[in-house]
């Protein structure tokens, strides 16, 4: 499904690895050489800024192109109907196809430019050709659409931001689809968005550590982060107190309490701990990063509610904790314990398959060529001594 070299992008995170570890001091400028000649990359992938230049001059050029083809077919009955954005887009994605296959464009920016090219114009054309789907289902049609579109291109591509739309627009499509359901829906819909977002974490999670989702681990990782950041979302008291109102189209006082008020209060401030744990005893560094995010919105949540004193104070005050945690944490494991250190070592997500050590033993340690054994041979000359080639 994937369209980019598979060996390429293994070869990739091999480098990928070996640079951290030439980072770290643990390998040399020439090992590291090395292992780039012996696992080569043939992808075009410039630097940050000339990947925003690259993607900001495909829009440009996409736009031109595409306001060229309309004043060319502008006597068409075509540019009335929704094929006409079909017609653009998949032109947009043979273009994206040919840069990808032909050019060898990875995360080059001219790839981005034509994913989100190509998707745009292809969903606008869906929508517009789906009145009658859209005046029946609405948001439930749009999310379903979305959901399709953004998964393809992130099986196809592996596109980072792709994979965060399927997540979110996933999200949805569950949402609105049990809102129509119609019998406590509402009551019930934290609960199901939890199990949802539980279990597409836990997926995500045993996919990554799987070799065969290796191409898609950049991808199934911001998933993850998606899913922790909204299971949490949908239990924090809030979320479901704002939302809640909103759907019922009802005011509630500053002293009234939504049903189950004390599970979300509980949820609010759980759950960051929880997070922070489950990331200490899995070493993971995604539970834990989302984990001390979560108790500054905790915090927050709180200050809502409650004005024990102001935003700022409070947010300072957090910070200043958090701050201190990591102080003395990174100062107990200064000394590595238990598994743990403050040391910043190369990522070891890469399915432990893919062993630096190894590779920098295969390329440093082989033998050389040794040249054939017996004498050095006669020389050019009249004697028997040895040319001028010894």
């Amino acid at each position: 499904m994937i369209i980019f070299n598979k060996d390429w992008l293994v070869n990739e995170n091999i480098q990928e690895q070996v640079e951290r570890a030439l980072n770290l001091g643990e390998v040399t400028r020439d090992e590291f050489e090395q292992v780039k000649l012996r696992y080569p990359v043939g992808f075009y992938t410039p630097n940050l800024f000339i990947r925003i230049g690259l993607f900001l001059l495909t829009l440009v050029i996409a736009a031109f192109s595409g306001g060229l083809i309309s004043l060319i077919m502008m006597n068409s009955r075509m540019l009335e109907s929704p094929a006409y954005l079909f017609f653009l887009g998949i032109i947009a994605y043979v273009a994206l196809e040919f840069m990808v296959r032909e050019k060898k464009h990875f995360r080059s920016g001219v790839d981005d430019a034509l994913i989100w090219t190509s998707g745009g114009l292809i969903l606008t054309g869906m929508l517009w050709s789906s009145d009658s789907i859209l005046n029946a289902y609405g948001d439930l049609a749009v999310s379903g659409f979305v959901f399709l579109l953004a998964t393809y291109y992130t099986l196809r591509f592996a596109d980072v931001l792709m994979a965060v739309i399927s997540t979110l627009a996933l999200v949805f499509l569950v949402f609105f689809g049990w809102q129509r359901i119609g019998f406590y829906s509402l009551q019930t819909m934290p609960f199901l968005i939890i199990i949802l977002t539980a279990v597409l974490y836990l997926a995500a999670d045993r996919m990554r550590q799987h070799p065969a989702f290796v191409y898609y681990k950049n991808c199934l990782q911001v998933v993850s982060l998606v899913a922790l950041l909204v299971c949490y979302a949908a239990g924090n008291y809030f979320v479901v107190r704002e939302i809640g109102t909103e759907l019922v189209e009802e005011r509630l006082t500053p002293d009234s309490q939504i049903p189950l008020y004390w599970f979300f209060w509980a949820w609010t401030f759980i759950v960051p701990i929880a997070y922070i744990s489950w990331g200490i005893k899995r070493k993971d560094q995604l539970l834990l990063r989302s984990g001390m995010i979560l108790v500054a919105v905790a915090a927050f949540t709180l200050r809502n509610y409650y004005h024990l004193m102001s935003a700022e104070a409070l947010l300072s005050i957090v910070g200043a904790g958090l701050l201190a945690f990591a102080y003395g944490v990174i100062s107990y494991l200064k000394t590595p314990k238990h598994g743990f250190t403050s040391a910043e070592l190369s990522d070891g997500s890469m399915i432990d398959n893919i062993q630096v050590e190894s590779l920098i033993v295969a390329e440093t340690m082989s033998a050389p060529d040794l040249p054939a054994q017996g004498r050095l041979g006669g020389g050019t000359f009249g004697g028997g001594g040895a040319s001028g080639d010894f």
